[in-house]
């Protein structure tokens, strides 16, 4: 039987999360790993990546198993029928991945904020239209970069002010912006080698972490089966064995107090609205060129994604400063935030149609959206 389960994350220092780059590995600069994922400057991003709260749910079921000792698989056979064979993937059917009989899913990471009261509040990230007036009522045409476009009503934009970013307590309007929330941790350093003392060839290096200030922390949901968790690990508690445990997460192994409890996330509710002709972005997502060809407007950012591939029979490191590792496709994914309009209803409900359809992105907590 599934349960849901709310998963929190305490910091107990401060954390890294990587994105596509590391430091140079090694003493060749020029070799195809440094050349392609190494910078001598790297910032942590403020999220997660899905696929890492994936990986470390994965990891909790296999180390808290009878087949995982001293930091090995003992039984792949057993591994795999715990956590699935292979971490996640895109397919091209866009199905769900096999993670084993236990995970079913996550939802998307989110920050909660403690209240005045103690109450630990659910935060949206602030949709990129945030204080402006969109229409296509009223619709002008233009020519951008050289194609005809539409050209909406705007009010309320204000260039020397630019779009709001931050992010916002469930239920209010109150905009929290980054730097009141995330507290950077700059490290500078120098490579010297170890032999001779000697200062080595472009041996600066700079590493940006995050603290968080007081009263946040990341939470998330998780679908679980308890009967097959009770059935391979023998706990009478479920899911909420895991609770108090310290916990990993992200390729510079950022350390967190995880806490479970069956609950889980409230959905982020749409705008009431007669007719939903927008669609806004509740957590990082996956389009296809196809899915957004006729999108009349939108505002839009980007991040990147690229996930390490691993597999139970995997016998180096899975951290990602092992070159041997096998490494995705770039993706460039929606942010959280970006918003779609549309003329009718029916070409809304269509991208979200499209949003649904990469079945193995929600399943890891991307592709989340409301309708507004």
């Amino acid at each position: 039987m599934m349960t849901e389960y709310l998963i929190t994350l305490t910091p107990i220092d401060k954390f890294f999360f990587g994105g596509d780059m590391t430091f140079p590995i090694g003493k060749n600069e020029k070799d195809e790993f440094n050349s392609k994922y190494s910078s001598y400057i790297i910032e942590s991003s403020y999220f997660p990546q899905q696929t890492s709260l994936m990986g470390m749910l994965r990891f909790l079921l296999l180390s808290n198993s009878s087949f995982f000792k001293d930091g090995k698989i003992t039984d792949k056979n057993k591994a795999a029928g715990l956590i699935g064979a292979k971490s996640f993937r895109v397919n091209d059917e866009h199905q769900e991945n096999d993670f084993g009989p236990v995970l079913k899913n996550i939802s998307a990471c989110r920050l909660q904020k403690k209240g005045e009261d103690g109450v630990w509040l659910d935060m949206e990230p602030v949709p990129l239209d945030f204080g402006l007036k969109i229409s296509l009522d009223n619709k002008k045409q233009g020519i951008i970069n050289g194609n005809c476009r539409i050209i909406p009503e705007n009010s309320g934009y204000n260039a020397k002010d630019g779009l709001k970013h931050g992010f916002i307590v469930s239920g209010t309007q109150e905009v929290i912006p980054h730097d009141k929330i995330f507290i950077e941790d700059r490290r500078l350093g120098i490579d010297r080698n170890i032999g001779t003392g000697k200062t080595e060839t472009n041996a600066l290096y700079k590493q940006i972490c995050y603290r968080f200030r007081k009263g946040y922390r990341f939470a998330f949901g998780v679908t679980a089966d308890d009967e097959k968790l009770r059935e391979t690990l023998g706990t009478s508690d479920g899911f909420a064995m895991f609770d108090g445990q310290i916990v990993s997460v992200g390729g510079d192994g950022s350390r967190f107090m995880i806490n479970v409890s069956k609950s889980c996330l409230e959905a982020i509710d749409a705008t009431a609205a007669d007719e939903h002709k927008a669609v806004i972005l509740t957590s990082p997502a996956y389009l296809d060129a196809e899915d957004i060809k006729d999108i009349p407007y939108a505002i839009t950012g980007t991040i990147p994604f690229r996930f390490i591939k691993t597999e139970v029979e995997t016998t180096h490191s899975y951290n990602i400063v092992n070159n041997k590792n096998s490494r995705s496709t770039l993706y460039n994914l929606y942010a959280a935030g970006s918003v779609f309009y549309f003329e009718s209803a029916s070409d809304a409900a269509n991208l979200a149609n499209a949003l649904e359809s990469k079945k193995e992105f929600r399943q890891i907590g991307y592709n989340q959206y409301k309708l507004k």
